[in-house]
């Protein structure tokens, strides 16, 4: 009995530290292998949130929220690559939104010159 048990512990050990992977196969994620740690979202769901707001044409929080969604979209899609974090998508969405609304800040700073 002990033998089974020592054989489980030992196969778990080896499927931790990525033993038991093919080429090619995805990694498993940091936060699984370093003992269950939870994944470190929040930099992409702020990069969405941000990235909403900054859609809005106010003059000066739209610029300053478009352009922390950009660089929150960046970081958290590294993590995601990294496999800290779980939501990819978010923070690309994120990121493209951040891009969007710097263009429609840009469009609105020129209105408000030119007019």
């Amino acid at each position: 009995m002990s033998g089974n048990i020592e054989q489980e512990n030992a196969d778990r050990l080896k499927g931790l530290q990525g033993g038991g992977q093919q080429q090619g196969a995805h990694p498993t994620p940091i936060f699984l292998r370093t003992g269950g740690f939870q994944p470190r979202n929040g930099l992409g769901i702020a990069a969405l949130v941000l990235g909403i707001i900054g859609m809005i044409p106010f003059p000066i929080t739209g610029f300053w929220c478009s352009l922390l969604a950009i660089i929150f979209g960046a970081i958290g899609r590294n993590r995601a690559r990294s496999g800290i974090a779980t939501n990819k998508v978010m923070a690309t969405w994120g990121l493209w939104l951040g891009i969007v609304g710097m263009c429609i800040q840009a469009l609105a700073g020129l209105a408000i010159a030119f007019s």
